[in-house]
């Protein structure tokens, strides 16, 4: 799900100053703008929350369980969709 939240230029540069991790998602997150400003120059480039619950319990890991699974996933092509994914776990 895409909202309209969003990480400034202040968001993005205090990710990364909050370790090693937070430095490769800076440097990600800059790369991902660069090549959206290349890709889309008429368009702001933005890094948007896609999952507020996946960044949240990043910094909360208490506020979700987590297990180690496997899934695979098959991208279909349809003549009514542009794209449709199916996964399984």
């Amino acid at each position: 799900m895409t909202i309209g939240a969003f990480f400034s230029d202040d968001d993005r540069a205090a990710i990364g100053d909050a370790g090693r991790l937070g430095h490769v998602l800076e440097v990600l997150m800059n790369n991902f703008l660069a090549f959206l400003g290349g890709f889309m120059p008429e368009a702001e480039p933005k890094v948007r929350l896609h999952d507020p619950l996946a960044v949240a319990t990043l910094v909360y890991p208490a506020l979700a369980g987590f297990e180690v699974s496997r899934v695979s996933a098959l991208l279909v092509r349809t003549l009514t969709s542009r794209a449709h994914i199916g996964a399984d776990t």
